[in-house]
């Protein structure tokens, strides 16, 4: 005999999602990037920064240089696009709640903006501080308690009709990553406009990205230049900043090791006395 399994707020919340999505024509592209220079920087750090904090702040960056990553598609009460003024990136994290494991969605607010130090930080508290204690995770599972006509209204009153709306509470845009577990997405749906995703790196040091994004925002054209900024940003902002990272803990170990080994001919006698 099988067993009947209750569903979770956050299941019913993915559900939800699932509906609005299929009404959203998407459209994928994909994109094999180098990370080589990046496995180095990353591995030379004392606290190597997460993947996923340096994907999410060359995405937020891409973001500036290619603004339909903020765009939306309003149908009501007549279909326009809606630009938001930053990015609104939203990504699924994985947590236990009463004994289950399910997925809430983390938002950051301007990531472009941010330190990569301030990512990795911001993603270890989604990830580890108690549910209870993160205001956004608490709101999705009081909607996902709700009846479903309820929660149909909340959700449809909040994507359909408020461009600003839409961004402040569901994100411009989802980002999330597999290659923990050396696996990709290959058709990935969402109620935000477009995801990116990212498989394993292998170990040559390339990954690969794939975004599935609205078409009626954008074309393939815009897609393929979303991809070769991401690729850029990556190679040059991204490692820029993690060489100034490298740098900044060169200088400490200098110093730290300097104050340790004082030379004995430099003690103050007078003070030892």
């Amino acid at each position: 005999m099988g067993r009947t399994i209750s569903v979770s707020p956050a299941r019913r919340l993915v559900a939800e999602l699932m509906v609005h999505a299929k009404r959203i024509p998407f459209v994928g592209v994909s994109k094999k990037m180098n990370l080589g220079d990046l496995i180095q920087l990353r591995q030379s750090l004392k606290s190597p920064l997460s993947w996923q904090a340096i994907f999410i702040k060359a995405y937020g960056l891409t973001t500036v240089r290619i603004p339909e990553l903020r765009q939306a598609w309003i149908p009501y009460p007549l279909p326009r696009i809606y630009e938001h003024d930053h990015c609104e990136a939203v990504l699924p994290i994985e947590r236990e709640w009463h004994g289950q494991s399910i997925v809430l969605a983390a938002r950051l607010r301007a990531p472009e903006n941010m330190s990569l130090t301030t990512i990795h930080e911001h993603l270890q508290r989604y990830k580890n501080d108690p549910i209870q204690s993160i205001s956004s995770f608490r709101q999705l599972l009081r909607i996902g308690r709700m009846p479903w006509p309820l929660r149909r209204f909340v959700f449809s009153s909040t994507l359909y009709f408020s461009g600003f709306k839409r961004a402040k509470r569901f994100g411009t845009g989802m980002i999330s990553s597999l290659g923990v577990f050396k696996v990709e997405s290959i058709q990935a749906i969402t109620a935000q406009s477009h995801y990116l995703s990212s498989g394993g790196i292998t170990p040559e040091g390339t990954v690969i990205f794939r975004l599935t994004f609205d078409h009626r925002l954008f074309d393939g054209y815009t897609a393929a230049k979303c991809m070769l900024a991401l690729e850029s940003i990556l190679q040059n902002e991204v490692k820029d900043e993690l060489l100034s990272l490298q740098e900044n803990q060169i200088r400490i170990d200098k110093s730290e090791f300097h104050q340790n080994n004082i030379p004995e001919g430099n003690v103050d006698h007078k003070e030892v006395a």
